[in-house]
């Protein structure tokens, strides 16, 4: 049991330590590529808070289902003659959770979308891409010298 914990507890610091620390980006998009397209810096703020804590959520939730999942290993290494019941419940929880997960991300999905219309995402995303292929151009470039 002990060692459940100390593994769950360096899994989820080893992410808050070396999670993506990147707060001026939603992907590939920059705050500058949707302000290109209109989109407010308050709003591109709340799309943020919104996606990461979306983010954050899902990552706990796969941790729990994780969890489970090695405990139904220890069951099933313990004898799952004796332990079906157990294990059968286990699979129902890791369901609730997948479940869950997928709520969660629709509902950030579409939270996100009333502060980011999937207009300006799409024309926001174009501009990032020709950026991203301009850099690779020039990096081309740079690296034939």
């Amino acid at each position: 049991m002990l060692k459940k914990y100390i593994l769950i507890f360096t899994v989820l610091f080893g992410t808050l330590s070396f999670g993506d620390t990147n707060s001026e980006n939603l992907g590939m998009i920059t705050e500058e590529d949707f302000a290109k397209v209109g989109v407010t810096k308050e709003k591109i703020l709340k799309a943020k808070e919104i996606i990461n804590t979306s983010r954050n959520k899902c990552e706990y939730l796969l941790l729990d289902k994780k969890s489970k999942e090695l405990e139904i290993n220890k069951y099933i290494l313990a004898g799952v003659d004796k332990n079906w019941n157990k294990v059968y419940k286990l699979i129902d929880e890791i369901g609730e959770i997948e479940a869950e997960i997928l709520k969660d991300k629709l509902r950030a999905q579409y939270e996100a979308q009333q502060c980011i219309s999937q207009d300006q995402y799409l024309k926001a995303r174009d501009i990032a891409i020709k950026r991203i292929e301009l850099a690779t151009q020039k990096q081309k470039v740079t690296d034939k010298k």
